[in-house]
């Protein structure tokens, strides 16, 4: 592995420093705007590639690295090669493939980055971008939300909080307006599961920790995701097992776990918009007219997308899934799932759909490879709260079908898997 001098623009330094800088600000750029962070991950990518030229000058050299790694970057390579080749054979167009990129643009050519050890020293920092992001785009929706909150008349200020009647500007769509609540939902807790479970890399103060903590599961609270919420009680009874699971305190697991699902169930009753979607469900539920697939937006995106399955289950209806949706939708009368192109909201089911079995076979394989990888991992503790997470928001919400999903899972999945305790130093 032969590098350039050290007088070189671009010796091992540099190149390191720079795409290592870019990444850093992808991660905190990932609350933000869409488009915002594909400018930094496209210059990472860049210095990455001259990681490649520098480093591994001969084929045998580059062929040996590859091989080394190819378990971890066999997945998300395969996952963006079955859409290649459906966008080759099928009907999709090449915006059905472009953003998939990502699968293999991000493990491959950042591949001398993410296993060298000057990732694997400052990966501390990276997580810390991350959640400086989310921190910051937090307080701007609580400010926005509070400004909007105030009325002046007449030299006089008046707080009001409500749009109208029972609808607050500060849950939901009214407070997230960057992007939809799920997906910055997502986000947050995945920031909770860091502070929770790295934070020995993070290297904070307690307190910090702490208040780091209480905000995100305010804000948690505030976007009102259910999905979002059942798994942060999963992620905080994880946490509370591995504390005190050796300790002669284990007994507190047996009190805090109730007390958990009790305070959801409470939070589930009193949250005005989740109380207001569980009534309507409810209502819909016991409605012995209605099918059980009419009984809410979901239930009929769910449907849908299993009746087309059925038709198609060993190969998909490939890259024109959402077409197919909207004519499934029709088909049932359900005009506005039609008119809004609502996904499978199901990552299981979208997968299956567009891919058949060897789609979702990939996809799971992606999914469990930190897993198998998590011994050698430099974040091996973050595996197991990953593993809750992201497969479990995917039961309702297709998170890799929009670029937020692709860019968030793929560089988790790279630092997850790829920074070792034992490194090549690219």
């Amino acid at each position: 592995m032969d590098s350039l001098s050290n007088d070189s623009i671009f010796n091992k330094l540099t190149w390191q420093r720079s795409a290592y800088f870019f990444l850093c600000i992808a991660l905190f750029l990932l609350p933000f705007p869409r488009n915002w962070t594909l400018w930094p991950i496209g210059l990472f990518l860049l210095f990455s590639l001259i990681g490649w030229i520098n480093n591994f000058s001969d084929i045998s050299t580059v062929k040996s690295l590859l091989f080394r790694y190819k378990l971890v970057l066999l997945p998300p390579v395969l996952y963006f090669f079955i859409h290649f080749i459906y966008f080759l054979t099928g009907d999709g167009t090449w915006t059905n493939v472009e953003e998939r990129l990502l699968f293999i643009l991000v493990p491959v050519v950042g591949l001398p980055l993410f296993i060298s050890d000057f990732l694997r020293r400052n990966i501390r920092y990276l997580l810390l971008a991350f959640i400086s992001g989310l921190v910051i785009v937090s307080v701007f929706l609580l400010t926005r939300a509070l400004i909007n909150c105030l009325t002046f008349s007449e030299g006089t200020v008046s707080f009001n909080q409500f749009i109208e009647p029972g609808i607050s500007r500060f849950t939901w769509q009214r407070l997230s307006v960057i992007e939809n609540p799920t997906y910055l939902s997502l986000k947050i807790l995945w920031a909770i599961a860091l502070l929770f479970f790295a934070k020995n890399i993070l290297n904070l103060r307690k307190i910090q920790t702490f208040l780091l903590i209480v905000f995100f599961v305010m804000i948690l609270l505030l976007l009102s995701v259910r999905t979002e919420l059942f798994l942060l009680i999963v992620i905080i009874i994880l946490f509370i097992t591995i504390r005190f699971w050796k300790s002669r305190y284990r007994w507190i697991i047996l009190l805090l776990i109730p007390f958990l699902f009790i305070a959801l169930t409470l939070v589930f009753r009193y949250n005005a918009r989740i109380a207001k979607q569980n009534n309507e469900l409810l209502t819909k539920v016991l409605d012995e007219r209605l099918e059980w697939r009419n009984k809410d937006p979901r239930t009929r995106a769910w449907s849908s997308a299993i009746d087309l399955i059925r038709e198609k289950p060993l190969l998909g209806v490939g890259l024109g899934a959402q077409d197919s949706l909207v004519a499934e939708y029709k088909k049932h009368d359900y005009s506005t799932e039609a008119r809004l192109r609502l996904n499978a909201h199901n990552q299981y089911l979208e997968t299956q759909l567009a891919f058949g079995i060897p789609g979702i076979i990939v996809l799971l394989w992606m999914l469990l490879d930190p897993f198998y990888s998590r011994k050698k991992s430099v974040l091996k503790d973050l595996v197991i709260p990953f593993l809750i997470i992201l497969p479990g928001s995917m039961l309702t919400v297709s998170v890799l079908v929009r670029v937020w999903g692709i860019m968030f899972f793929i560089i988790f999945y790279c630092l997850l898997t790829l920074p070792q305790e034992r490194q090549i130093d690219a």
